[in-house]
């Protein structure tokens, strides 16, 4: 076997490996293809569900605002209608004590600290 003919084997061997390896990268190429159209239907799905979740979330979101707001209205209600008054007459009431307290003690008194036996002047 003379050297071209050496040549003319080694050529033509190449020539089928390299069509073997473009075989095999055309078969890879649409496995890819293929994997992307299954990975695009997942997201597809994963893009719903997403949705859905995002949806209750909004929900959710609403409910609580309404809920803060009503409680919120419930404060203000009971602070104007029950606590409002109860301070009112807890004032009212400490006037008065104090009131019937500067009429009670006699004039120009200190109380107990300006006596010297423990009694009013």
């Amino acid at each position: 076997m003379t050297l071209a003919e050496v040549r003319d084997v080694a050529i033509v061997l190449l020539g089928v490996v390299w069509l073997g390896v473009g075989v095999v990268l055309l078969l890879v190429g649409l496995r890819i293809l293929v994997l992307l159209g299954a990975v695009a239907d997942r997201l597809d799905l994963l893009t719903e569900a997403a949705m859905g979740v995002l949806d209750s979330a909004r929900a959710a979101a609403g409910t609580a605002e309404e809920s803060a707001r009503s409680i919120r209205g419930t404060a203000s209600f009971v602070g104007e209608t029950v606590v409002s008054p109860v301070i009112s007459v807890a004032a009212a009431a400490a006037a008065a004590g104090r009131f019937v307290e500067a009429l009670v003690r006699p004039r120009g008194t200190g109380g107990v600290e300006g006596s010297q036996d423990g009694r009013f002047r």
